[in-house]
């Protein structure tokens, strides 16, 4: 049985003087069953993410309604990224079929948008695979076409892993095995933040000046006959799911958002649809990407990962995923620093690395010169990543300061979050140069603040190596480069230098290691 009698729907919407059509198409032919696999947002109560219900209440409440038609927000009266002076930033509408993947398309249509509109660029070429996100990353968390998926997870994947393009995993509206392409690792495109919006007016402002955002909604049987118009839900339509869209722009002349959805070009309004300010629980939150002024880095570049563990006041970078995942072994993670060559080509160098387990400290130098194969302590790990010697386009600086009383040397890409030296830590220079992408903000980080040790033994990855054999391509040739007053020996002492004789007296946290 058909999910809508078209008929009677339309009877009703011309009694209610309702402002949108309906008409039949793909949709209002399927069953109930059928219309309920394309409606795949179904947040558990231990995700975060507000329930369909309380979306709906929270949404519906007059005073957010005033909030949206109030003038308050700095944004235009209405906005819309499919024509801002006459350019199209959003990309094409796509077909989810018969599969409960919409939170993947709805999060994906975003991150596609905000990087054409945050490069200024309608025409840029990405098609980023919703079969990796669900296909690959949702099953991997056991979510299925049957289950869906919601919105938090999804867009970690894209921070933290990262999807392909379409060629390299097409999308299957079946719960299929995961297929990637043979050079899948050099495709990968990630975000470098997301957020999610609860205020009104952020919302708005968003759009206007970052870009397309994510929303979801709770879908009744009238709404897959939406053929154009502002979407109200009748009082005779019945609750079939949740399902996720984008956000495209909004019109505070017709009190509605802008949506593309995922049911292809013959529904709705060539794919688009507009729906009512407060409609179903649509702006009771919504979710915002940030992928920098130009796209993330995919081919050769791969994340620098950063980590932190209180206990031995240690800042670990790595760009191997699997060291430390989500944080483990007494690290926590706190983001994506920036992004980094996973293989040296022309203008590149390595980024080396040494760790020393007197002071729990990890260090990272692009001069062979400084410790070379070990010293003072250190142990010479290997190359962690290839980065720029001097600035070149798209490249950004690597900061890197010392803190002697913390024994612990730091690396950041934002200059907001320790400038010329504050905390005890003190500015050294540029490290080198990468890509764009700091896990810091304006705020004073957590690792900044005092905190309770934490626990965790550091695994045999982090122990010295003992390595004094060092390979040829490491040799440097020419004079030894200046060392920096980090690594200076105090007078009269030949062991060690003064930066590295780090006490639990001196310690900050009172913790007794230390880190680079």
């Amino acid at each position: 049985m058909p999910i809508v009698n078209i008929a009677a729907l339309t009877q009703e919407l011309e009694s209610l003087q309702a402002p949108w059509a309906a008409r039949e198409n793909e949709i209002t032919a399927l069953s109930s069953e059928e219309f309920e696999r394309l409606l795949g947002y179904n947040p558990p109560p231990e995700s975060g993410e507000l329930p369909l219900d309380v979306r709906e209440l929270m949404a519906a409440a007059p005073e957010r309604i005033r909030a949206l038609e109030a003038t308050g927000s700095t944004a235009p009266a209405s906005f819309d990224l499919r024509n801002v002076g006459g350019r199209n930033f959003i990309t094409a509408v796509r077909n989810q079929l018969g599969c409960g993947s919409c939170v993947s398309f709805g999060v994906i249509g975003a991150v596609e948008g905000t990087m054409r509109f945050s490069r200024n660029d309608p025409g840029f070429t990405i098609d980023l695979s919703e079969g990796h996100l669900f296909n690959c990353i949702a099953r991997g968390q056991g979510r299925t076409c049957a289950n869906g998926w919601w919105v938090d997870p999804a867009m970690r994947a894209l921070r933290d892993q990262g999807v392909v393009d379409e060629a390299c995993s097409p999308y299957s509206p079946q719960d299929v095995q995961c297929t990637l392409c043979g050079d899948a690792g050099q495709r990968l495109v990630r975000i470098l933040s997301y957020k999610e919006i609860r205020n009104v007016n952020e919302m708005k402002d968003w759009l206007s000046t970052k870009g397309p955002i994510s929303a979801c909604f709770s879908v009744y049987t009238d709404f897959s006959a939406y053929s154009s118009g502002v979407y109200r839900r009748t009082p005779n339509a019945t609750f079939r799911g949740g399902h996720c869209v984008v956000v495209v722009g909004y019109s505070d002349a017709e009190r509605a958002w802008i949506c593309k959805n995922s049911w292809g070009t013959g529904w709705g309004e060539r794919g688009f649809f507009k729906i009512g300010y407060g409609e179903c629980g649509i702006d009771a939150a919504m979710w915002g990407v940030q992928t920098g002024a130009t796209p993330t880095p995919s081919g050769a570049y791969v994340p620098l990962y950063r980590y932190w563990n209180g206990g031995n006041a240690d800042h670990f970078y790595t760009t191997s995923w699997a060291e430390l995942g989500e944080g483990r072994y007494g690290w926590g993670y706190e983001g994506v620093q920036c992004f980094v060559s996973s293989t040296q080509t022309s203008g590149l160098v390595p980024l080396y690395r040494y760790w020393n387990p007197d002071i729990g400290d990890h260090f990272y130098t692009t001069s062979w010169d400084e410790l070379g194969g070990g010293k003072y302590g250190w142990g010479y790990e290997g190359v962690q990543c290839y980065v720029a010697s001097t600035q070149l386009p798209g490249t950004v600086p690597l900061h890197r300061y010392w803190n002697p009383g913390g024994g612990d040397h730091f690396y950041t890409t934002s200059w907001d979050e320790l400038g010329g030296g504050k905390y005890g830590w003190g500015y050294e220079g540029v490290q080198c140069y990468v890509w764009t992408g700091a896990a810091g903000s304006n705020e004073t980080p957590a690792t900044f603040r005092t905190s309770a040790p934490t626990s965790g033994q550091a695994p045999s990855s982090f122990q010295s190596t003992g390595i004094t054999s060092v390979p040829s391509s490491f040799q440097s040739a020419g004079s030894p480069q200046g060392i920096p007053g980090s690594f200076q020996r105090t007078p009269g002492d030949d062991s060690k230098p003064s930066s590295f004789k780090a006490t639990a007296a001196t310690k900050k946290c009172g913790c007794s290691g230390g880190d680079h």
